[in-house]
């Protein structure tokens, strides 16, 4: 194998400064002697996939420090390469992010299809997905490396084990194009999303392809016959034209929308027709003209310049009607809007990378420090819940009476949006207005809804609310919420239960001033005694866990509950020694008129001599227990 760097990896780095061109060099033949002699399951060498993700991020304009970190992101999990190494012969920051990548990299599925379902497979992965987090939050550089590394991945899942595709396809759909999305990688998450279709929904896939077979035809059809016509107006205007193209909505995207709209007549970006122009004032003007020479959708008119979306996105949107009656939509922005548009945070990378945080918005900014906060959930199913739902959904964008900008998941309501204001505006919600008219407080919103929410102090949230909301936000307010008002009678109840079972294992009971003691780090999801209570109250807990906390010398691997404990040892001298426990069916307050029956089990069980359940008993099987 030669050691000659490729010509096509050469010609994409020739930008950079001659001492960047060699860092990338080493890493190459690094990267190539570490995978020397080992192949991928497609039968071609190792080399070609981490070089594949070099060009791709080369091409879309990333600096020398990912680029390099790309040709050795796999050196570190699959070589006897250390990272000291690395960081000896490549610098801390191509190190850091090499060791970032591995981290959030390793696939362990096996044959877990077998065993669980998929939702248990996303869960079984939860702790990588915390990683992916917490490693998007400290370098941005990690998890592009690792989405172009994805890329690449699906772009070759027909060589992956059959039991690993679907899985390795809808964890690719929905989690990592979504993170492509956040970042404003439009053509990366739109490429994720289509390769991956296929193997995440065979049959899905199959009848859809079919179906819009046809449907591709006339749209890009209508934007070519009108390409000229909307150069030719604009050019004698005097607005110069940089480029002019159509380009078809990715298929899954398609898809997605469909489902939504529940028709594809309701879609009229099938096929759009990029305008690019030179300055925001020719946005508008051509605007205008265009609006002049077509007419407009009233409906369908998106000013995305004005209030970009939330990943950085600038555009004017229009939807026109031809001659022929047929209705289009034209996307009209600056070159700097596109180039944003096509590769999101690339459009803003530093070549001398200076900055890991350097990002391109201040929505992303703020979808940073909301990742810090949800990385650092403990919970398994609240942790997926919050990133499958919230961060990764579809959003929709509502606004406030004073014109800000809510993001929230499709599909949300005013008490989500009354949560995300304040908790206090959710906590006394009484009324939900859109655009101007009063609403059920289960409507659903949509983008473009200015919302304005009316509290009254006498407002408390109901029961009901929990089905209605939509975001882990909201629901979690108002679970609190009963949890807090009802926090006297839940403690009373869960120290009631508690103690009854601390009497019978001869344990000192818990008093109301113990209560807010810490208890210890057994992996209970509560630091203090008050809150492991009521969530015993709520049945959240089990009581051998909360007693073990409080008692780690506790055995309970015979299982041994009140009925199992003699109540009154001293008057049961019989039956000192001896497998008993106190029948249920009887209450025994003392010692009196008892007798034991042997069961098949071989343990006595004590009863009332009265009880019912003993007549017709062989009178053999009957223990006297009188002192």
């Amino acid at each position: 194998m030669s050691k000659r760097v490729p010509k096509k990896l050469l010609e994409s780095i020739l930008n950079f400064s001659l001492e960047d061109q060699e860092l990338i060099k080493k890493a190459y033949i690094f990267a190539l002697e570490k995978h020397r002699g080992v192949f991928r399951k497609s039968g071609e060498p190792y080399i070609n996939h981490p070089l594949r993700v070099s060009y791709n991020l080369a091409r879309d304009q990333y600096g020398p420090n990912t680029i390099a970190a790309s040709l050795l992101h796999d050196t570190l999990e699959d070589t006897d390469t250390t990272l000291r190494e690395l960081s000896d012969s490549f610098g801390d920051t191509v190190a850091k992010i090499v060791d970032g990548v591995t981290k959030v990299s390793a696939i362990r599925i096996f044959e877990k299809n077998k065993i669980f379902s998929d939702d248990k497979m996303f869960l079984a992965r939860v702790d990588n997905y915390r990683k992916i987090l917490l490693a998007t939050v400290n370098d941005l550089r990690i998890i592009i490396v690792k989405l172009y590394d994805r890329l690449d991945n699906i772009e070759t899942i027909r060589f992956m084990p059959a039991e690993k595709q679907k899985f390795y396809a809808r964890e690719t759909m929905e989690i990592f194009a979504p993170i492509a999305e956040r970042l404003g990688m439009g053509v990366l998450k739109g490429k994720l999303e289509d390769l991956s279709f296929p193997y995440a929904y065979p049959a899905e896939y199959k009848k859809f392809k079919e179906e819009i077979k046809e449907i591709y035809k006339n749209p890009q059809k209508t934007v070519e016959k009108v390409k000229p016509q909307i150069k030719n107006i604009l050019e004698d205007s005097g607005i110069k034209v940089i480029d002019l193209f159509g380009r078809a909505k990715h298929l899954y995207s398609l898809y997605k929308k469909i489902q939504i709209k529940g028709s594809i007549k309701s879609i009229f970006d099938i096929c759009a027709l990029r305008v690019i122009v030179p300055s925001i004032e020719d946005c508008y003007r051509a605007l205008g003209i265009i609006h002049g020479k077509f007419s407009p959708h009233p409906n369908r008119i998106h000013d995305y310049i004005a209030r970009p979306k939330f990943n950085g996105y600038q555009s004017i949107h229009t939807t026109v009607k031809n001659d022929d009656d047929q209705l289009f939509e034209i996307q009209i922005r600056t070159p700097e809007m596109q180039t944003q548009a096509e590769y999101g945070l690339a459009a803003h990378w530093d070549y001398k990378e200076k900055s890991s945080r350097n990002v391109s918005s201040k929505s992303t900014t703020k979808w940073l420090k909301e990742l810090e906060k949800i990385s650092e959930i403990h919970d398994d199913d609240q942790l997926l819940g919050k990133i499958k739902e919230e961060l990764f959904s579809d959003q929709i964008f509502i606004f406030t009476p004073k014109g800000d900008i809510i993001d929230l998941p499709v599909e949300s309501t005013g008490i989500d949006f009354a949560f995300r204001i304040h908790t206090k505006i959710g906590s006394h919600l009484s009324g939900v207005k859109v655009n101007g008219r009063m609403v059920p407080i289960n409507t659903q919103l949509k983008t473009g809804d200015s919302v304005e929410i009316i509290t009254s102090v006498k407002a408390v949230p109901t029961r009901d609310w929990l089905k209605i909301a939509k975001t882990s936000q909201a629901r979690q307010h108002i679970r609190n919420y009963f949890r807090n008002t009802q926090y006297d009678f839940l403690l009373a109840k869960g120290m009631g239960i508690f103690n009854k079972l601390l009497g019978a294992l001869k344990y000192p009971l818990i008093k109301k001033d113990d209560s807010l003691q810490k208890i210890g780090d057994l992996k209970l999801p509560y630091k203090t005694l008050d809150k492991a209570l009521i969530a015993l109250a709520e049945n959240n807990i089990s009581q051998t866990k909360l007693v073990k906390a409080l008692h780690p010398e506790f055995d309970n691997s015979e299982k041994r509950t009140a009925k199992e404990h003699v109540r009154d040892s001293t008057s049961l001298k019989a039956l000192k020694g001896i497998r008993h426990s106190f029948a249920g069916c009887c209450k025994i307050k003392d010692s009196k008129n008892l007798v034991g029956y042997l069961t098949k089990e071989h343990i006595i069980k004590i009863h009332r001599k009265d009880c019912k359940r003993l007549a017709g008993a062989d009178p053999r099987r009957i223990i006297d227990l009188q002192p």
